[in-house]
């Protein structure tokens, strides 16, 4: 059996295996790269500043099964590469049928998305939060919605991750700003004076170049005032550049405009940077809203959640809420503000004036 091993690119290797009589089988070629890589990967480095181990992670394709060239055994082993890294595998993962399935899906959706008109086949939906101690409505959350001409409703879960991986997210979401930000200066005018609109920002788009100071252009070209704007960030802004994550964030609160942690307690949850950061509210992720009156657990740690919340001195929302039974006890918690099916589906802007206005 020949091994040869070549450098692809950074700290990618290429691993060829051939020889022997017949074709190789995925657990041959696993048990082999499990004997010659991964346990010569548990080893230590020893430099001369000190002792250093490999995290190393691989996939493999076999011939003729999952290509007839080597340009198609090289996109498929990446694929599944990609595969594993996402899973965080730690042996070697194979290419199979549904990691193809998944690589033509993802290429339809990218490229259906680059063509997209987002006038005519994206649009925003709302979905109202409700001030838990009065039952009357606190704000709207703006989410975006993709009508396929063909493909019908394509989700958000499916095609925000394309978005993201291919670059166009900072494209789509100033797009979703600006919608969000006309929306919301039509429903001020129609009478809804204290109407206040949330929209998710990624972290690239958070980080952008001049990102403060389109939304305020944004705000200036509609006559909008700041206060009726909020922004949503995930905890994933802090594991970026912490210092101009703070610098940015305090840019937009410096301008009125209100911003929530969303999905708190999910992502990286540093209470240092939490006490750095600017947030005016706290979102409690549905994951722990729901069953919280039977799962003690979940209980607990609305509860922290909570109490931490008022600390600071921020507001909390809790989405996801379904039951009658869930609210109670979210309101006998203490919880300010609510989201979820239990008040309202999303809505489209006409469905939200009927409701509403």
């Amino acid at each position: 059996r020949i091994c040869r091993i070549y450098r692809f690119m950074g700290a990618k290797f290429e691993v060829l295996i051939a020889g022997g009589k017949g074709t190789l089988d995925y657990a041959q070629v696993q048990d082999f790269l499990n004997q010659k890589m991964l346990e010569a990967s548990q080893k230590p480095l020893s430099t001369s500043f000190g002792q250093f181990y490999l995290g190393l992670q691989m996939s493999c394709a076999i011939f003729p099964e999952h290509g007839y060239s080597a340009a198609m055994l090289l996109k498929n082993s990446a694929a599944a590469l990609n595969e594993a890294q996402k899973n965080n595998m730690e042996t070697v993962y194979a290419f199979n049928h549904e990691i193809a399935y998944k690589e033509q899906n993802w290429f339809k959706i990218e490229n259906d998305l680059r063509q997209a008109n987002y006038d005519e086949e994206l649009f925003l939906v709302y979905q109202p939060k409700i001030d838990l101690a009065t039952d009357s409505l606190s704000g709207m959350e703006a989410l975006i919605r993709w009508q396929h001409p063909e493909r019908g409703f394509i989700s958000p879960a499916e095609f925000i991750p394309v978005a993201e991986e291919s670059g166009m997210l900072i494209a789509i979401g100033e797009w979703i700003l600006q919608k969000a930000i006309m929306q919301a200066k039509a429903w001020v005018s129609m009478g809804k004076k204290d109407i206040q609109v949330a929209v998710n920002v990624s972290p690239s788009q958070l980080l952008s170049v001049g990102f403060v100071e389109k939304v305020l252009v944004l705000l200036n070209d509609s006559e909008l005032q700041p206060k009726h704007l909020e922004i949503e960030v995930t905890e994933e802004v802090m594991v970026e550049d912490v210092d101009k994550c703070i610098g940015v964030l305090e840019k937009i609160k410096e301008s009125g405009i209100s911003i929530a942690i969303d999905d708190f307690g999910t992502g990286y949850s540093s209470l240092s940077y939490l006490n750095k950061l600017p947030f005016s509210k706290l979102k409690i992720d549905r994951a722990f809203v729901t069953d919280i009156h039977c799962n003690e657990n979940n209980y607990e740690i609305v509860r922290t959640i909570i109490a931490l919340s008022k600390s600071l001195g921020m507001a909390v929302i809790a989405e996801g809420i379904e039951t009658q039974d869930e609210l109670v006890v979210l309101k006998n918690l203490g919880c300010s503000q609510g989201q979820g099916y239990l008040f309202s589906k999303p809505l489209t802007s006409r469905d939200f004036e009927r409701h509403y206005l």
